[in-house]
């Protein structure tokens, strides 16, 4: 389960229709990272080719957005440092190269499926202030290691020291330093046990990783080297980060391409706080909300207890607006059920891909 937050991805341009056709800017510049190959030497990959230069301006803007009021207490009292939906493969063929951006909730998922989408920025966020803490760490170990094997092993418990001597020297804010370390102190065997999960589950799996494939690793890596992730303490019902966001977008003319809720939903109504901010995010009908809910009446994924649901941006809009729906459950009651089990559908969304 997770609770609520955001991030935003978006993938190298290709130049094609496809992409994301309002996309910011019209100039276009290209993104390198070094690849370490197997025998030692170094070749360069193109992570971004898309008005990259942009993007960085724009997450210079997020980067200036001010966090909602810290919650009293948070969900369950529980912080969620790893997923536990363990079917996300169901949402690659909605959102496999769409490109723009990535916006949703959680922690290492955000990184699966942003690389997925091959997004080209990032926007983080989650009201528990330790797991947007934890995503320092994420930070300082992609910008820290070669490729995706070198960067699960800062995870391992025998690198314990110097995964906290990196994190002391990377993170230069003294509170988000010692946030960073406690978040991982405390995560760490979770957060192994979850990679290694996702090693086995996509190593030999069409869609790859972003800790199995180099390509996916170097696209997320690139990203965080060119300030284009914004990791953001904020809240869906809050007053200020989603709708600042939401101003940022509009400003660049960028229009939202993933939205991942995860579960978030289940625990709270669609509030009029909540309507409001989902309509700021100005999203349309190429947006694509991933969504996963918990109630049985909907039918869970194979080995799970987790329905997955896919959604088009303009679809989500019309519900919210309409006002006669109160809960992402009372609005399931209207998905269109796939071949496949668990999964589902709203609006007009290619069942096949975004392409």
């Amino acid at each position: 389960m997770l609770v609520t937050s955001a991030c935003a991805t978006s993938n190298p341009g290709t130049g094609d229709d496809a992409r994301q056709s309002d996309s910011v800017g019209q100039e276009s510049s290209e993104v390198w990272v070094e690849e370490s190959s197997e025998s030692g030497d170094s070749s360069k990959v193109a992570v971004s080719g898309t008005q990259a230069s942009r993007f960085i301006e724009l997450h210079a803007r997020l980067d200036e957005v001010s966090g909602d009021p810290e919650p009293e207490k948070i969900v369950r009292g529980t912080h969620y440092w790893v997923s536990n939906e363990l079917s996300q493969g169901l949402f690659h063929p909605y959102i496999a190269g769409a490109g723009g951006v990535f916006m949703g909730v959680g922690t290492d998922q955000c990184y699966l499926l942003a690389a997925w989408q091959e997004a080209d920025s990032i926007i983080l966020m989650d009201f528990d202030r330790y797991v947007v803490a934890l995503h320092h760490a994420y930070r300082a170990f992609f910008l820290a290691s070669g490729g995706p094997e070198e960067f699960v092993a800062w995870w391992d418990e025998e690198r314990d020291g110097q995964a906290r001597s990196l994190l002391e020297a990377s993170i230069d804010d003294p509170a988000q330093r010692g946030l960073a370390l406690d978040a991982f102190e405390k995560s760490g065997k979770m957060v192994r046990l979850r990679l290694s999960r996702l090693r086995k589950q996509y190593g030999s799996s069409e869609f790859g990783s972003f800790v199995t494939d180099p390509e996916q690793f170097f696209r997320i890596k690139a990203l965080y080297e060119s300030d284009r992730v914004t990791t953001i303490r904020g809240d869906l019902l809050g007053p200020t980060a989603v709708q600042a966001i939401g101003g940022v977008l509009q400003e660049f003319g960028v229009t939202l391409r993933v939205l991942y809720l995860s579960n978030a939903e289940q625990y709270f109504s669609y509030s009029q706080s909540f309507r409001r901010n989902i309509e700021a995010l100005g999203l349309s009908r190429d947006s694509r909300i991933l969504r996963t809910i918990s109630h049985r009446r909907h039918g869970f994924a194979e080995g799970e207890m987790y329905h997955y649901n896919a959604q088009t941006g303009a679809s989500f809009r019309q519900y919210l607006k309409a006002g006669v729906l109160t809960s992402s459950s009372r609005m399931l009651t209207q998905k269109r059920r796939t071949d496949t089990p668990g999964l589902s559908t709203l609006g007009d969304l290619d069942a096949e891909s975004t392409e």
